[in-house]
């Protein structure tokens, strides 16, 4: 959407992203449905958000042909550069942990669904 590809002429290997989502409903919310309803909620819940996923995950790789044609060029990062990368993410996410922006036990269950 933001046509980059038209300002650069390298990408790296990485595969990141800057995105975060999730549909959330209250327990009180979902517990005062009855108990078929709730079954309705999840069902469609996991059905649409899977179908997003992969719609998703289908225009990322248009996207990424587009670029490849282009001829923007792809450039591997080693190990050893990504490292410093990986370091700076797992301090920021114990920083923003415990309560700044979101409780630790909430990162431990996100980082266990990976």
């Amino acid at each position: 959407a933001l046509q980059w590809y038209t300002k650069t002429k390298y990408r790296t290997d990485i595969n990141l992203s800057h995105s975060m989502g999730a549909m959330l409903i209250r327990t009180k919310t979902l517990q005062s449905l009855s108990s078929a309803h709730q079954q309705i909620v999840k069902k469609l819940g996991r059905q649409y958000m899977g179908q997003l996923t992969r719609q998703t995950r289908a225009e990322n790789d248009q996207a990424l042909q587009a670029m490849q044609s282009a001829g923007i060029q792809t450039v591997s990062v080693t190990p050893e550069n990504l490292l410093p990368l990986k370091q700076a993410s797992e301090k920021i996410q114990v920083e923003l942990g415990g309560g700044t922006l979101y409780p630790t036990a909430l990162l431990n269950k996100v980082k266990a669904a990976r």
